[in-house]
């Protein structure tokens, strides 16, 4: 990857032994994340997560306190 390169990045969305632990938390060249026969395998993961985050009662509390997170507004879109 070179500066200047369109990169997404992924989080860390699987443990270490997961099929896909070696793209968890790494980056892509945009075009070649599109064209990844594992990219929808990935985004479930990611989205699992995200939903379990949502609804435990520790994010709950801080959305409470903070208010609701610009990182998941972005996702939301």
């Amino acid at each position: 990857m070179l500066e200047g390169d369109d990169i997404r990045g992924l989080p860390a969305f699987a443990p270490a032994g997961h099929p896909l632990y070696a793209y968890s938390d790494a980056g892509f060249h945009a075009a070649c994340f599109e064209a990844w026969p594992e990219r929808e395998e990935a985004l479930r993961q990611i989205e699992a997560l995200d939903r379990e985050l949502i609804n435990s009662d520790r994010f709950k509390e801080w959305v409470a306190k903070h208010g609701w997170p610009d990182w998941l507004k972005k996702r939301e879109g």
